[in-house]
């Protein structure tokens, strides 16, 4: 029952945001996954956004489409698609490419990483294509993920964590690895996806005296965001959590072999014991109610499997 009133809550907070919070819609391909082999580039710098097809033409010819301007709105976009032709070949001299008018087009985005494209009557579902794995499976949380947590008042905090490997207990499946910096037997991390409930379950073990807990939603591919709690070992998380964002700083190929995309990189901070009591007393100034019994029952899962973790 705990975990089914937190569902509903989450339910209602993803109503809210998708109705009037705003959204940053994901830069990259774009496909419906019921029509593969047409594809959707789809790219926003500040407002404006570019959009090109691979398509094909009512005789079954590949063609190219093109469209792009400003957005009226955080989550629209209308302008003119244009096809080409006739461009440059690859070791030809240079040749521009024709375009003609095909007709007014709109794009509505639903979510950071769905959308509907609509080209004259014709509307189509499209989602940011995820072609390296599914991303609510544990290995998409692979690499290395830096944080951005705001506790209280002007108290800010930052986190770095490195998932490398793949760890199952009590037949659930996680990403296990560290604080970037330190090692699994020192600041073990795990991090798990519900079905269930349709949320990211991750537990730190930040410091001997504190765990931090982080319960969250992809909103892109390399962007999350949620609720982060700080709570003593031996307790329970309590209040409503503070919010916090985290990017992916760091590919899976980069943190299990030093070979892939990666931001620079800098060892963690000293002193984490005091700097988590910081912050614990910051969130416990402010909200020192209950947490949500899901909430709770989220930790003792995630505490369960650090001690498998560990031994």
């Amino acid at each position: 029952m705990a975990r089914t009133h937190r569902w509903l809550v989450l339910l209602l907070g993803s109503f809210l945001a998708s109705s009037s919070w705003a959204v940053i819609p994901e830069n990259g391909w774009w496909w419906n996954s019921d029509e593969s082999g047409r594809g959707f580039n789809i790219e926003i710098q500040n407002n404006l956004l570019f959009l090109s097809t691979f398509g094909y033409d009512n005789s079954g010819h590949p063609v190219w489409y093109v469209g792009g301007g400003a957005m009226t709105s955080d989550r629209d976009w209308t302008g003119t698609i244009y096809s080409t032709a006739g461009g440059q070949c690859y070791g030809c001299p240079y040749v521009a490419p024709q375009t003609v008018a095909v007709g007014a087009a709109t794009l509505h985005f639903t979510s950071s990483q769905t959308a509907v494209l609509t080209v004259g009557s014709t509307s189509i579902s499209v989602k940011r294509e995820n072609f390296w794995l599914n991303e609510s499976v544990p290995d998409a949380m692979m690499g290395q993920w830096s944080a951005v947590i705001g506790a209280a008042g002007d108290i800010f905090d930052a986190e770095r964590i490195d998932y490398a490997f793949d760890y199952t207990s009590s037949g659930t499946v996680y990403a296990a690895g560290s604080r970037h910096g330190s090692t699994a037997a020192a600041n073990a991390a795990l991090v798990t996806y519900d079905y269930n409930h349709g949320e990211w379950l991750a537990l730190l073990d930040s410091s001997a005296p504190y765990y931090r807990l982080f319960i969250f939603n992809t909103t892109g591919f390399n962007r999350v965001e949620g609720s982060f709690y700080i709570y003593a070992k031996g307790s329970s998380p309590t209040g409503s959590g503070t919010f916090y964002q985290a990017f992916r700083t760091a590919s899976a190929a980069y943190i299990q072999t030093g070979n892939g995309p990666a931001s620079s990189k800098r060892e963690g901070p000293d002193g984490q014991a005091a700097r988590d009591a910081q912050i614990y007393n910051a969130l416990h100034q402010a909200d020192e109610k209950a947490a949500d019994p899901g909430v709770v029952e989220i930790a003792r899962q995630l505490e369960t499997a650090m001690r498998s973790l560990r031994q």
